[in-house]
């Protein structure tokens, strides 16, 4: 029953996981699993084996989490990332005192900096070289305290 409702390409990877189940008594993993009525969840699967007096193994206990939502979630996220990632214009990515979380690669390709250089610094600290005097970064900040694009 189980076995037949895995999603097609997710019975290796499910059939790796009970062999560490058995192997080191306890796993955790992540699958598709298609209900009665069809649909198609993601589930969290947790197990740990029990073993007997003699370090047999008798039962093997576990739940399952519905996590659907949360992998729905990640790959929005991870379509928005490559969006960004792609662009032809340079993205910054702030925390609100405005050090640098992220870059995309056309900031790197504009600026010179590498990512790690950019993370933890301000802006206008990186593209400062580039002639841009206060005002330019203060017009900036403006416009995002303002909401505006």
């Amino acid at each position: 029953w189980w076995q037949e409702n895995l999603r097609l390409d997710d019975r290796d990877e499910a059939h790796r996981a009970m062999a560490e189940l058995f192997a080191v008594g306890h796993v955790q993993h992540e699958y598709r699993f298609r209900r009665k009525d069809g649909a198609e969840l993601w589930i969290l699967d947790v197990m740990r084996l029990i073993h007997d007096d003699a370090g047999a193994p008798v039962q093997a206990v576990g739940a399952w989490s519905d996590i659907t939502s949360r992998k729905r979630a990640e790959e929005a996220l991870r379509l928005r990332s490559a969006s960004l990632e792609a662009v032809a214009n340079a993205v910054t990515i702030t925390d609100a005192k405005g050090r640098i979380e992220w870059v995309n690669t056309a900031f790197t390709d504009l600026t010179g900096y590498a990512l790690e250089e950019c993370i933890g610094r301000r802006p206008r600290d990186v593209v400062r070289r580039e002639g841009y005097d206060e005002s330019f970064f203060e017009a900036i900040w403006a416009t995002i305290r303002a909401g505006d694009v």
